[in-house]
């Protein structure tokens, strides 16, 4: 005859938490917003001051030079030379831009390119074609709605 033995099964019981740990916070939208912002500020901060230190001859504030035509690209090729995003911070295309439109945006920038015979550097320095006509004119009426801006906001205060 055989023996069955049946062992009462133990049962496990965890003491209640009685004081459980905080969840994190969650943030708002406005929180997020800010914090998102404030991150693509420190990117576009790194990307002017990587461009101000690689090419301090080109943007150089007392001496302002146009630009050739295109110098976004060759920009984009030194940041995937000098280690991209992941050494750099920031990516090659929108904060290069943001960069480049605040630049060329600039009074300084449109006097260079309204001097008659100026010319167009490349990165290095080196002299490229003369300004065409149209961006030249074009340069000139940017210079005269920035006057306007400037008189007009003048006579408001």
């Amino acid at each position: 005859m055989t023996k069955i033995i049946i062992k009462k099964r133990r049962t496990l019981s965890l003491p209640k938490v009685t004081n459980p740990e905080p969840k994190e916070k969650k943030l708002s939208r406005e929180e997020l917003d800010k914090m998102e912002a404030g991150i693509k500020q420190q990117r576009n901060d790194d990307c002017k001051n990587w461009i101000l230190e690689t090419w301090p001859e080109m943007f150089n504030e007392e001496n302002v030079k146009p630009l050739a035509l295109g110098v976004h690209r060759d920009i984009a090729i030194a940041h995937r030379e000098a280690g991209g995003i992941e050494v750099l911070g920031f990516g090659a295309i929108k904060p290069v831009n943001r960069f480049l439109s605040s630049w060329v945006k600039r009074k300084a920038y449109q006097k260079a390119l309204a001097k008659p015979d100026s010319k167009r550097f490349s990165l290095d320095g080196v002299e490229g074609d003369l300004v065409d006509l149209k961006d030249r004119e074009d340069a000139i009426k940017r210079i005269k709605v920035m006057k306007n801006k400037a008189k007009s906001s003048k006579g408001h205060q």
